[in-house]
């Protein structure tokens, strides 16, 4: 029973991963962009310009494969020298695998959790938690506080209510307080849904009816809702930007950082990202990068420069040369 059930499990991690990690690509010829009704004249002049530019792209295709070979170098240098936490990742995976191999196959199920390096959803879950963690600890340990000053008070004054027949133990403060803990956090209405009910009777009544109350107001409404609040706040937050960066990349020009809106009202709808073709941009900045300054010109001599400042003042940041043409035309 148990090896199918872990091999259930890990049919299951493998169907995650697998959808995790599948490339997804969208490819777009250039004879469909030419097609397209929304492209600009101008840009299509652009396009002819560049198939007779072939020695250009020759050039151009060469310093990109160069680029492209020198990444995965430096790529491979860093999957050889991973960094501390894929280090002591891959070690607690190796020290479960250990305790699966001698003690129990239970622990292999710990090696299901990798699936959560292949989610960026599983990881806002984790991160609500761990990004927090301090204010979390700090609330936590001023309940503690609280139900600890409960626990003195039960020991005291009403430790006959606290019964063995309820899983409740208060000979001690301890007892009390890890009752408390326990049973009072658990149940829906705080300690006073499992200590022995008061009445009338025997005079206590009154402090039962306070005692129970103030717990369940200040540690179940309050304080638990206080945790919750901090944790759900912080998903909704990371939730939001993942979102608000998504809405980025596909309203919002990657160079140029305009609206697709600013395009869209000229008359150029769904044009916005071929005018400011990224792909472009790198092939021109990997140009200028491996050229040498003594061929280069006037314009390019100043991008080189101003590259390496790591200054892009030279990128049309929030203009558009078409946008400013249809400016023109409609003045």
């Amino acid at each position: 029973t148990v090896s199918i059930i872990q091999t259930i499990l890990a049919c299951i991690a493998l169907v995650f991963c697998g959808v995790e990690r599948y490339p997804i690509s969208i490819y777009r010829s250039r004879k469909q962009m030419l097609r397209s009704k929304a492209l600009s004249q101008e840009y299509k002049n652009d396009l002819a310009i560049e198939r007779n530019s072939s020695q250009l792209v020759k050039r151009i295709k060469t310093t990109i494969a160069e680029y492209t070979e020198g990444l995965a170098i430096d790529a491979e240098r860093s999957r050889a020298s991973p960094g501390l936490g894929v280090k002591m990742l891959n070690l607690t995976y190796v020290l479960f695998s250990f305790l699966a191999l001698l003690l129990h196959p239970l622990f292999y199920s710990v090696l299901l959790l990798d699936v959560i390096k292949t989610s960026e959803d599983l990881q806002n879950i984790i991160s609500s938690v761990t990004l927090n963690l301090i204010q979390l600890f700090k609330t936590g340990l001023l309940g503690g506080i609280v139900m600890y000053f409960y626990a003195i008070l039960g020991y005291l004054y009403f430790s006959d209510a606290y019964t063995s027949d309820n899983n409740l133990y208060c000979e001690t403060l301890f007892h009390c307080f890890t009752s408390i803990i326990n049973n009072g956090l658990r149940s829906g209405g705080g300690i006073g849904d499992v200590l022995d009910p008061a009445t009338m009777d025997d005079g206590q009544y009154w402090g039962r009816y306070f005692y129970d109350f103030s717990f369940f107001v200040f540690c179940i409404i309050i304080l638990l809702n206080i945790i919750f609040g901090i944790i759900i706040d912080t998903f909704a937050e990371l939730r939001d930007r993942k979102k608000d960066r998504e809405n980025n990349i596909r309203g919002k020009c990657f160079v140029c950082g305009l609206d697709k809106y600013e395009f869209d009202t000229k008359g150029m709808v769904g044009n916005f990202t071929f005018i400011h073709n990224v792909y472009a941009y790198l092939n021109y900045l990997i140009y200028i990068q491996k050229k040498n300054i003594n061929d280069c010109n006037a314009i390019e001599k100043r991008v080189k420069e101003l590259m390496k400042l790591k200054d892009i003042s030279f990128m049309p940041i929030q203009k558009s040369y078409v946008l400013d043409l249809k400016d023109g035309d409609d003045n």
